[in-house]
């Protein structure tokens, strides 16, 4: 690995974790399906020498026991002792490190017991040794490690980004220079034929509209709508650098600035901007962060 790589994956690791709502509701999941993952590869590829043993339904029931044992040992150490040993489990000071050398502790305890599991079914006999059957447990179990820390730092990406965005907008309610600074910068959209160009200011909304996009802003305090031949994901790579400027739902991406009421209930909300004619609706996986923000500044 060069040494680019190597700081990116150090600066990875000492990422902070906060388990946040949005964490905490992938736990449950997680560990079901890495309960399952092992089940499935181990009945699907009877690894070790599995296929030795005489009949499907041995295997089933073994590798069914394995899955077991792997979403036990996972709901206690996520679940349960979280609730009864609160002190030590403060996530908001844990970093993805720590909770990768967690992750090892949980495999290790899961090994010892699949050990104890393995002569219960007579399994342990076909295996070498007692090292052999802890490599093997980690040799699954490294795979699914893997899938939860990289849903792990996604998650604390995309709520790191939204707080950046929910704090530009306190920001901006303070007269801050630096933000009056970027929102004085041009908007630069480059479609096949032409350069769009208007500021932060004037920018009200994009609409995606099949092929094309809509765009509505300001010009001399006039509405103006110019459409263009570009798809919204392609404007959303576009505007990196006008934060406030961010996707609510699959056809809009909105200026948070022109936002004049949020409206609807906790699971079907819409934004308005008086200079449109329609309201625009607002995903649900929208961050909570911003419409908090939202809220107490239209307040």
């Amino acid at each position: 690995m060069s040494k680019n790589g190597l700081k990116v994956f150090f600066k990875i690791l000492k990422r902070t974790i906060n388990f946040s709502n949005k964490l905490r509701k992938i736990q449950i999941p997680a560990i079901f399906i890495s309960g399952l993952f092992v089940f499935l590869f181990i009945f699907i590829f009877q690894p070790y020498g599995l296929d030795n043993f005489e009949t499907n339904n041995n295997i089933l029931l073994i590798a069914a026991g394995y899955g077991l044992i792997v979403f036990t040992v996972l709901t206690i150490s996520y679940i349960i002792i979280p609730l009864i040993w609160k002190s030590f489990f403060k996530y908001n000071f844990w970093n993805i490190g720590l909770h990768i050398a967690f992750l090892i502790f949980n495999l290790a305890i899961i090994a010892i017991i699949n050990i104890f599991y393995d002569k219960l079914t007579g399994f342990y006999e076909l295996k070498s040794s007692f090292f052999l059957n802890i490599l093997h447990t980690f040799s699954i179990g490294l795979f699914p490690i893997i899938i939860v820390i990289a849903i792990i730092d996604r998650v604390i990406l995309k709520t790191k980004q939204s707080e950046k965005i929910a704090s530009q907008i306190t920001i901006e309610d303070s007269g801050n220079p630096s933000t009056q600074d970027t929102i004085n910068k041009p908007i630069i959209i480059l479609d096949n034929k032409e350069e769009i160009i208007f500021y932060e200011k004037e920018l009200l909304c994009f609409q995606a509209n099949d092929n094309y996009v809509n765009i509505y802003f300001l010009k001399n305090n006039i509405v103006k709508k110019k459409m263009v031949r570009i798809t919204l994901s392609e404007i959303e790579k576009q505007i990196k650098k006008h934060p406030k400027i961010t996707r609510c739902h699959r056809s809009y991406i909105v200026n948070l600035d022109k936002i004049s009421e949020l409206k609807g209930t906790k699971q079907k909300k819409v934004f308005r901007i008086k200079a449109v004619n329609f309201l625009i609706p607002v995903s649900r996986s929208f961050s909570k962060f911003i419409l908090e923000k939202l809220e107490t500044k239209l307040k």
